[in-house]
């Protein structure tokens, strides 16, 4: 009998990253522009899922490559009314200036980081 209480438990993050990779291994994750318009309310238990999931790690690559002062920015624009673009690009120092540049940022750090 295998005693599940020695074998590692991966914490919440790990578990998020490794779905995330399997969904980018299976071509199963939601492109930005889809994840940015969805409305989480009208989404199956699975898309719901990967919905949450997603956007945790989308977080966790915001602040791990710029900080959690450029996230307070970023969401500070985004209660301003800026367009996601505009609060990106003014939050990254224009380095990231759309969801696509965002997203194959995030996959980058994504098949990286762990």
């Amino acid at each position: 009998m295998r005693a599940w209480h020695n074998t590692p438990r991966l914490n919440r993050r790990e578990e998020a990253w490794d779905v995330m990779r399997q969904g980018l291994a299976r071509a199963s994750i939601i492109p930005l522009d889809q994840l940015n318009a969805l409305h989480i309310g009208h989404a199956s238990g699975g898309t719901a899922h990967v919905f949450y999931t997603q956007a945790a790690t989308l977080v966790h690559f915001f602040l791990a490559a710029y900080g959690s002062r450029r996230f307070i920015d970023f969401c500070s624009n985004l209660r301003d009314g800026y367009s996601v673009e505009r609060a990106l690009s003014f939050a990254t120092g224009g380095s990231i200036a759309s969801l696509g540049a965002l997203e194959d940022a995030w996959r980058a750090f994504l098949l990286r980081d762990f």
